[in-house]
């Protein structure tokens, strides 16, 4: 009887346990499907504006002069005049003379050729005298040698056998060397091609230059070209076709502009990118845009259409959340470009959509969601919050 009654009371006992236990799994149930219920997650979003949007690229350059002239002697003699001595950094202008050298001596040679020359016409004539023959064009000829500072051409010689006569008396000969020496004579002054700066060790008057010195280099620093690489996703984004516009800018505002002049050819097999080549004009000669000089630049890119830029830190795997009926959602994107710390993505979307910039910790797909200012207050807030505490 005893153990009838112990059994009894041990069957009674897990009974009310069994019961307890569910009656408590029901109510701990219940209250998390209330709490999930009632909460909803705090979000910063922002409605996604698409339009037209044009692209630029920042870049860091070198820049080089684009027009550079390194000037060698080919004669020699004393310097008779050199601009400012050629000392270094002596800006010029261009058709400036810069320096002359002693040119007597080839001058003199020159007026012998010609003597020799007319002797040579004179023989000629001699000749076709004796033919009772004298030709007037020869006479014009020698008047203009006489006068002119460069010789004209010789006169028409239409006939094989007057060809052959004044080749004779060596007119062709005596014309191709005082031609000769008209060249020799110009590279005795040497004046400024374009407007730049003077690179040179010096020279003075009376100092004696050789034939292959090195004189001095003259380099333009108003016309500056710009040398930066561009990888395949930067090249994608540059119109090559449209001259795109380079704007070079210092730590205190000034600027200079221009545009992408040529790319090349040519993939660097390190760095898998190409060399691309801007013009710029430094018209006030600022020292910060000279020939060396690292700088940064801006270098304007394609005209997109339909498109929307979205900040890198809210794409994951292609993907961005957004806010559709107070709900959280997930979806795939199409990116078309990077740009800084932003993407730029594809309009796939069938109306307006909220892109969450809020960083979500655990987020899950159709969890209940509000969206906030800028500085929430809070990021859990009750249903009675969310609907004004009605």
């Amino acid at each position: 009887m005893n153990i009838t009654k112990k059994l009894g009371f041990i069957i009674c006992v897990l009974a009310l346990g069994v019961w307890g236990m569910n009656s408590l799994s029901d109510t701990s149930s219940k209250t998390r499907r209330k709490a999930s219920k009632e909460v909803v997650r705090a979000v910063e979003a922002e409605n996604l504006n698409f339009g037209t949007l044009e692209l630029s690229l920042k870049k860091h350059a070198v820049i080089a002069t684009h027009n550079e002239m390194l000037v060698v002697s080919d004669v020699e003699g004393r310097i008779v005049f050199a601009r400012n001595d050629l000392r270094n950094g002596t800006y010029v202008q261009k058709d400036e003379l810069l320096v002359e050298i002693d040119s007597r001596e080839a001058h003199n040679q020159l007026l012998i050729m010609k003597a020799k020359l007319i002797s040579s016409i004179a023989e000629l004539q001699s000749d076709r005298l004796k033919h009772l023959v004298h030709e007037n064009k020869w006479d014009e000829f020698i008047e203009l040698v006489e006068r002119e500072p460069v010789i004209p051409d010789l006169p028409e010689m239409p006939t094989v056998g007057e060809r052959i006569r004044a080749s004779k008396v060596r007119i062709n000969e005596w014309f191709y060397r005082i031609k000769n020496q008209e060249i020799l004579l110009e590279n005795h002054r040497h004046y400024a091609q374009f407007d730049g700066q003077i690179s040179s060790s010096g020279l003075k008057k009376n100092q004696f230059v050789t034939r292959g010195e090195t004189l001095f280099t003259l380099t333009d620093v108003t016309n500056i070209e710009l040398e930066f690489s561009l990888n395949d996703r930067e090249l994608a984004m540059v119109d090559t076709n449209a001259n795109p516009r380079i704007v070079v800018q210092d730590q205190f505002g000034h600027k200079i502009e221009g545009q992408l002049d040529r790319i090349s050819d040519i993939v660097d097999q390190n760095t898998q990118s190409i060399k691309a080549y801007g013009l710029l004009k430094n018209t006030k000669r600022l020292g910060q845009f000279f020939p060396g000089k690292i700088v940064q630049m801006q270098l304007q890119g394609r005209v997109l259409t339909n498109v929307a830029k979205v900040p890198r830190s809210s794409v994951t795997d292609n993907k961005i959340y957004y806010v559709k009926d107070d709900q959280l959602e997930r979806t795939g994107i199409q990116i078309v470009a990077r740009q800084d710390d932003s993407y730029i993505i594809e309009n796939t979307f069938g109306s307006e959509i909220y892109l969450i910039r809020t960083e979500l910790e655990k987020p899950i797909v159709g969890m209940k969601v509000k969206i906030v200012g800028n500085d929430p207050a809070q990021d859990v807030m009750s249903n009675n919050e969310v609907d004004g505490g009605h």
